[in-house]
């Protein structure tokens, strides 16, 4: 197990006014294990996603990764922790703007005060995984929407973290760039082993999941193993029964 995450609540308000985003959330992750999360608009996807990699706060509940309950963790300690042990891939790549795609990739090695050496070979490595040899030395503003995402993705795996989460990876990309930064993840969780776990709304990209967790009103509904079998109709029907 990877990742636990124990009854998840996240309320926002208090008294009457109190809404809960999460309510009561249980799930688990596997290692080397690939999951989508899919829901309405508003159904808690980033939410959960955002709590599982302790970049927000919980009301109640534990999430642990590697056995190791962060939400104990005091803010400095957790903020070493998730560069080291978490990868994030965010829908609008999140690259400082004044920053080449080498400089980008190796901001979480720099926080670290990671070696120079080390640094080179780690953000060489990263860069050659996601296809951009021939691009590092330029800036976001240069590269395509698909480019910055590889960018982003070559961050998130320079520290080669346990875990990979993603938010609607492709919400940016048109459909060719999208299947291929799809290609791109699913390709490299089978070379490193790391679990991924990427929030979605659409089918088609969910499809390249082990399995698939949904949500309606803060609550997990429904889950479907997909068992290396993709059936688009059944993933869309799923979607569109959390909505109802």
């Amino acid at each position: 197990m990877i990742m636990e995450a124990i009854g998840l609540i996240k309320s926002y308000g208090e008294g009457s006014a109190t809404v809960k985003a999460l309510d009561n959330v249980t799930l688990q992750i596997e290692d080397g294990e690939f999951v989508a999360i899919m829901g309405p608009s508003g159904s808690g996807k980033s939410t959960l996603l955002h709590l599982m990699g302790g970049l927000d706060s919980i009301t109640s509940g534990q999430v642990k990764v590697n056995g190791r309950d962060i939400t104990t963790l005091k803010e400095a300690e957790l903020a070493r922790f998730r560069r080291k042990e978490i990868g994030f891939i965010f829908q609008s790549y999140n690259l400082v703007s004044v920053l080449t795609a080498e400089e980008n990739v190796a901001l979480p090695l720099l926080m670290d005060g990671c070696k120079e050496s080390v640094m080179r070979e780690n953000v060489g490595k990263a860069i050659n995984l996601v296809g951009l040899d021939g691009r590092s030395h330029h800036r976001p503003s240069q590269l395509s929407g698909g480019e910055q995402q590889r960018v982003a993705i070559a961050r998130a795996i320079v520290n080669n973290p346990s875990i990979i989460l993603a938010d609607e990876p492709t919400g940016n990309l048109d459909s060719v760039n999208a299947e291929e930064i799809m290609d791109l993840l699913s390709n490299l969780r089978n070379k490193s082993g790391q679990a991924i776990v990427m929030v979605t709304h659409d089918p088609k990209m969910a499809a390249y999941a082990d399995r698939i967790i949904f949500l309606k009103d803060g609550r997990i509904i429904d889950e479907e193993r997909l068992g290396g079998k993709i059936d688009q109709k059944k993933l869309v029907s799923k979607l569109k029964g959390s909505t109802n």
